[in-house]
């Protein structure tokens, strides 16, 4: 999850390309008059939820993480950040500060990874 943010904040801090990224900024441009385009972005912003949801859930499958994390939760919190960043950007925020935001994101790692207790134990 760390890679995923600290290369997001590089690539929306790249020297010589627009900042932020296009399928989050445009949503925000994008007016009720092209529902087809409003839609399309809200798919692709589905999907990176749906990808780094499935990829949670390979971890926990191959024991790199505890069972029981609610993956669908962590994959829609660390996609809001990484759309947040992307804003950030936008508006001008440095590579540095962008890191910050990813640094700030991890130190909720060990919480939201901790997992819950096996319910038939009790």
């Amino acid at each position: 999850m760390e890679g995923f943010l600290r290369e997001s904040a590089a690539a929306f801090s790249r020297a010589g390309d627009p900042p932020g990224c296009l399928i989050v900024l445009g949503a925000l441009n994008a007016n009720g008059n092209n529902a087809a385009i409003c839609e399309d972005l809200r798919q692709r912003r589905e999907a990176n939820v749906v990808e780094l949801r499935t990829r949670l859930e390979a971890a926990v499958r191959e024991g790199e993480l505890p069972a029981g994390i609610d993956c669908e939760a962590i994959a829609v919190f660390y996609v809001t950040v990484q759309q947040g960043m992307s804003i950030q950007a936008r508006d001008g925020a440095s590579h540095d500060r962008l890191l910050a935001a990813a640094d700030g994101a991890m130190a909720a790692w060990d919480a939201l990874t901790a997992g819950q207790p096996d319910r038939n134990d009790a």
